[in-house]
């Protein structure tokens, strides 16, 4: 209530989201991100440190929020995306995941085999 009514000075600015690749769920890779009120960043590490496959993306919330716009190859938000990848960078340390420590697995990306049968 408090939050809603006055707001807080100590309330999060933005929040960091990752999942990592799983072979059984294939489709899906590395995923590390960052929201904040008005921006979305997305990157798809590969896990191995080389460049990431996948483009990333960038999505401005307020007019975009069915994110059918990805924004991360227009010069013109540059300056957001590094601001974001700043703030990536800050969140994944306050959670103990930096360069050296977040140990993601390698995307393998999609096979042609089918997932275990006890998951299917």
């Amino acid at each position: 209530m408090k939050l809603v009514q006055r707001g807080d000075s100590t309330w999060r600015k933005s929040w960091f989201y990752h999942y990592n690749y799983e072979k059984q769920f294939p489709y899906t890779p590395n995923v590390r991100g960052v929201r904040t009120d008005s921006w979305k960043y997305i990157h798809y590490p590969h896990g191995d440190g080389s460049p990431d496959r996948h483009m990333a993306e960038l999505y401005n919330m307020e007019f975009d929020p069915e994110e059918r716009h990805n924004l991360i190859a227009n010069p013109k938000y540059a300056p957001v995306v590094k601001e974001l990848q700043a703030e990536l960078t800050k969140l994944m340390k306050q959670t103990g995941l930096t360069a050296a420590t977040d140990k993601m697995p390698l995307d393998e990306g999609i096979k042609k085999e089918l997932p275990d049968q006890r998951i299917r």
